[in-house]
């Protein structure tokens, strides 16, 4: 799925590829949290960073709280 509409969200949660986060930036409303899967949003740090110990293989899950502090 490309395309999906996240204007009245306040939690979202993605597992998308990195270049794709990044097209999603420029569509994120104010007052809202953005959870992903094992993939950062490019320059922005994330508000929590929580790695998932499992027995295959780990996972990690990052939070922003959008409107996002810019990077220093």
């Amino acid at each position: 799925m490309t395309s999906a509409e996240v204007c009245d969200a306040t939690v979202v949660f993605i597992y998308r590829l990195p270049h794709l986060n990044l097209r999603l930036r420029s569509r994120l409303q104010t007052k809202l949290r953005l959870v992903s899967h094992m993939f950062a949003m490019g320059d922005w740090v994330p508000d929590i960073t929580r790695r998932l110990e499992q027995s295959e293989e780990d996972s990690v899950l990052y939070l922003w709280r959008i409107p996002h502090k810019k990077s220093p």
